[in-house]
């Protein structure tokens, strides 16, 4: 008990010293750091698609508190929802359509009908900071509005008298971090670091009048590009042998777009991933919105013709068929909880 106290003390002590500094991390959980030599400010984010496929999987597992899995068995069984029954076990791991689907709009619409709000709640404000990070055409102050929501969704949990007093430095530090809205410590770090440095960057750009910041701008994992680049010059379907014969070439062309010091440097218009230009603007709705496809054979809702001969997902590539198991068909509509969530869930079997 006296151990705790005295933590707390020096907590509180620790913040103090810190705001004396003009780091006032009394009002943020997150502050950028910054270069001691050259000044400049470093904005550390996880991929908010990853942020997101986690997300996903705490919501799967139960571990969101108020938040009854029963009636996403509801939903599922509604086909106005657009929920497909891998989408709510989680048969496919990489698949961030899945999570988007686990928190779409149809299903945020028929937890709000049937007066399911802790879990209409929870996912709006996921679902606002997913648009948020992703969506074109809102505009840089409803992005900042939901990015506020969300923080203080999550602080909310993390400190109850956080609607009387948002000062950090009376935070509890004895509190676990693993429980907080549901999500593991590092999901918990990865979004609330996300959010702040999103809304640093927004006023830091205001206030010395530069334009918007591409809300996608280093959320590519640069692994994701080396696989591209192995695709590019092996194909699709390949073995370690193949991979091993072209080492070399591979290399040097991944490292044509990684080191832009080389005088051969990868330079294209055709991907945003190594476009140095002014990229388009964010805040402005495109000519062709991005929506979440809903197939026919994945819905657990009767009625569906064919749904046998459909063809199955995730059986294109080596890639594809390791990261995107092929989905069996759904159980019958009326069978029971467990079955449908805890029997099929992709982290049971393994």
């Amino acid at each position: 008990m006296l151990r705790s106290i005295l933590a707390q003390y020096e907590y509180a002590f620790r913040v103090l010293q810190y705001c004396e500094q003009g780091i006032s991390f009394d009002k943020h959980l997150h502050i950028p750091e910054v270069n001691t030599i050259t000044g400049e400010v470093l904005c550390h984010r996880e991929d908010e698609g990853h942020l997101f496929k986690r997300m996903g999987n705490t919501l799967r597992e139960g571990r969101v508190d108020d938040n009854r899995m029963e009636y996403f068995v509801e939903a599922v069984k509604d086909p106005s929802t657009g929920l497909t029954y891998p989408a709510l076990t989680g048969v496919r791991k990489q698949p961030v359509q899945d999570v988007e689907r686990l928190f779409g709009e149809g299903v945020i619409k028929f937890m709000e009908a049937k007066q399911y709000m802790p879990e209409a709640i929870y996912l709006r404000v996921v679902r606002n900071w997913r648009r948020a990070v992703d969506e074109r055409g809102l505009g840089e102050s409803t992005r900042q509005q939901f990015l506020q929501e969300f923080k203080d969704f999550i602080c909310a949990d993390l400190m109850p008298w956080y609607t009387h007093s948002k000062d950090f430095s009376l935070l509890e530090v004895n509190r676990p971090l693993d429980k907080v809205r549901g999500f593991t410590r590092e999901t918990l770090i990865g979004v609330t670091a996300d959010i702040e440095t999103r809304m640093w960057r927004h006023t830091f750009n205001k206030a010395n009048g530069i334009p918007p910041e591409h809300p996608r701008a280093s959320t590519t994992d640069d692994v994701e590009c080396f696989f591209s680049v192995l695709r590019d010059c092996v194909g699709k379907d390949f073995t370690l042998k193949q991979v091993y014969y072209g080492w070399r070439k591979i290399t040097l062309e991944f490292k044509k777009r990684m080191d832009p010091s080389l005088p051969f440097y990868y330079y294209t218009t055709a991907h945003q991933r190594f476009y140095e230009g002014d990229l388009p603007g964010f805040d402005q709705p495109a000519e062709k919105i991005k929506s979440v496809r809903i197939p026919q054979r994945e819905l657990l809702v009767p009625g569906v013709s064919r749904r046998a001969t459909l063809p199955v997902r995730g059986s294109l590539s080596i890639r594809a068929t390791f990261h995107n198991r092929p989905v069996n068909l759904p159980p019958l509509p009326n069978a029971s909880v467990s079955s449908l969530v805890s029997a099929e869930h992709s982290y049971a079997h393994e």
